[in-house]
Parts: C-alpha cells; sequence; structure tokens
C-alpha cells in the first residue's frame, strides 16, 4: 500500500474519518453498513479518481453535504494527494498542490479492486476483461500506457474517416493502427502468461490437487 495515511470527509456514510495504513496487508472489518466497501471505494479513488461502484461521483457525496474530500499521505516518497468532488463542480485532484489529470494517479497510487464481477471474469463480457487485463498492464508495464493511447487515438481517427466516407486515407490509419494492435497484443499475452506462471506457482504451494480433484 503507496499510502500511510488517509483522510476521508464526506464521502458516504463516513463524516469525518482518519486511518493510519500498513504497507503490508490490511484488514478491515465490521459491521453490515459500517462502511468497509465504502473504504475500499476510496482508496479506489485515490488511484484513478473513479469508483468501482458508481459512475457519478456526485451520488458519493453525503447526504445534506456539498462536497466529499480525500487526502492521502505516502510518508515514504513525501507525496500528499487530495481529491475534492463538490455537487456543482468536477472533481478536483491535486498531488503536492499541483494539480493533476486522473491518468496520472493510478502510476503513483496503483490500485487494482477485486469485487463480485472480477469473480465472473471468465463469463464477463470482452470489454470487461479487456479493461481489467490492461488495468493490471497499466500498472505493471511502463511502456504500455503510450503504445495504448496511441492506438486508441488512431481508432478514432480512422472511425471519424469512415463516417465522412474518406476510405482513400485509410490505408496509413489501417497501417497504424494494425502495428499498434499488435504491440497491445503481444504485451496482454506476455502479461497473461506470466498471471498463469505465477498462479501455477501459487497452486504448488497450496497443494490443493489433495482437497479438490478438478485441479489434476
Amino acid at each position: 500500500m503507496p499510502l500511510t495515511n488517509i483522510s476521508i470527509k464526506h464521502l458516504r456514510c463516513f463524516d469525518d474519518v482518519n486511518i493510519s495504513l500498513s504497507p503490508g496487508v490490511n484488514f478491515f472489518y465490521g459491521a453490515n453498513g459500517s462502511g468497509k466497501t465504502s473504504l475500499l471505494e476510496a482508496v479506489f479513488i485515490f488511484s484513478s479518481g473513479k469508483s468501482f461502484k458508481s459512475t457519478n461521483l456526485q451520488s458519493l457525496i453525503k447526504y445534506d453535504k456539498e462536497k466529499f474530500y480525500l487526502k492521502g499521505f505516502d510518508n515514504k516518497n513525501g507525496y500528499i494527494v487530495e481529491i475534492e468532488k463538490r455537487i456543482d463542480k468536477p472533481i478536483s485532484i491535486m498531488l503536492n498542490n499541483k494539480k493533476i489529470v486522473t491518468s496520472k494517479l493510478i502510476k503513483q497510487f496503483p490500485c487494482t479492486p477485486i469485487h463480485n464481477n472480477t469473480f465472473s471474469f471468465a463469463s464477463a463480457p470482452p470489454d470487461f476483461r479487456r479493461k481489467l487485463l490492461d488495468r493490471s498492464i497499466f500498472i505493471a508495464e511502463e511502456q504500455f500506457s503510450s503504445t495504448w493511447f496511441s492506438y486508441y487515438r488512431i481508432l478514432k481517427q480512422r472511425n471519424a474517416m469512415l463516417k465522412n466516407n474518406r476510405i482513400s486515407d485509410i490505408y496509413a490509419w489501417n497501417k497504424k493502427l494494425a502495428e499498434d494492435g499488435n504491440v497491445l497484443n503481444d504485451f496482454r499475452k506476455t502479461f497473461f502468461e506470466k498471471t498463469k506462471s505465477e498462479f501455477s506457482s501459487l497452486l504448488k504451494l497450496l497443494e490443493p490437487n489433495a482437497v479438490f480433484d478438478f485441479f489434476n
């Protein structure tokens, strides 16, 4: 956990809470409705500027309040991150008193949520599976993000040309799209193979064959 301390104000059920975090594993427990998931949601916002539960950040603001405010400390690197969302304004993100965009957060405070949809990975729609995979690679591989953004910019330009019937200009965009697509595919394939290898190592460590026949 990169963050060592977090403050949460007026987010969902929280009024004003300060929490010190371990650099290793942190375990939260409590009764239903006590804010366990909301706490994890706040941690995810520090990493992405988004919620894994709702696309409407305004709905996260506590009832009868005008904004939610999050502040996090990374004592190891000396970073301070502040996130504020007002009812009538876009989200504001500050890193060491400088405004930044949401895409910068994941590099500083990497986080991947594992929730009920994640366990449906095998049967989930391709878009969900691709997003989950790409987010993990984005954190792990330094060069992935530039190729990913390049690919989707080119795809947008290519689609605009098709829409305007500019077929004669499409060849160069097709070529570059295919090149970037192959690079993304290689990133995804390599990461997936590494993940399978790690998973196999965990299975050997746990020796589940003695308990579950379907692992054989």
